[in-house]
């Protein structure tokens, strides 16, 4: 699975209809009617404000609506671009001012999920990485070599020895077990979760 990692706005024409698409990453359904309202305000004399989103670890949670326009023309089209794309934790709102002529459900179909497509050239999209949580208990001298793997350090706690939780991407954890054995001669206590 993929994400963007920040939002992006981009527009397109269509026989004088508008169509700007908001691409916004979301961790949570909350987060999802909290943009769609903050759009719907800023955009209040918009005819259609259209949505799909996709949310969870494998893109299990998914949504799409027409706002009014004929079903099946423009959640489902910008939902399928995001399906394409392999996209998580993302909302695609697309706004349409109505520029007078209308479109047909095929045209309109085109409008919408071309507008998501060219919002998507210009995201910054990467790849979800898988990643496990390692707790080591080492002494003072062995947590400055382990704090310099380069692994993600989420907590650190200093008592007579240091505690330290890691976040190590799943594909690495033989290496970052190897290492932790080898920097502390085998003493260090360790476990994965």
């Amino acid at each position: 699975m993929n994400i963007i990692n920040k939002a992006i706005r981009e527009e397109i024409v269509v026989l004088k209809s508008i169509f700007i698409c908001d691409l916004i990453p979301i961790n949570t359904e909350d987060e999802v009617k909290e943009q769609l309202k903050k759009i719907k305000k800023e955009f209040y004399d918009a005819k259609h404000h259209c949505y799909a989103y996709i949310l969870g670890n494998n893109g299990e949670n998914k949504k799409c609506s027409d706002d009014g326009e004929p079903a099946k023309t423009a959640g489902a089209p910008m939902l399928n671009i995001l399906e394409k794309k392999e996209l998580t934790n993302v909302l695609a709102v697309v706004t349409r001012y109505f520029g007078g002529t209308l479109l047909g459900t095929g045209g309109l179909v085109r409008a919408y999920s071309g507008a998501v497509q060219k919002a998507l050239e210009n995201a910054s999209i990467e790849a979800i990485i898988e990643k496990t949580k390692m707790s080591v208990l080492c002494t003072y001298k062995d947590y400055q070599a382990i704090s310099q793997l380069g692994y993600q350090i989420v907590s650190t706690a200093f008592a007579s020895d240091v505690y330290l939780e890691l976040l190590i991407p799943t594909v690495n954890i033989k290496e970052a077990e190897d290492a932790v054995i080898k920097i502390t001669n085998g003493a260090a206590k360790y476990h994965l979760s």
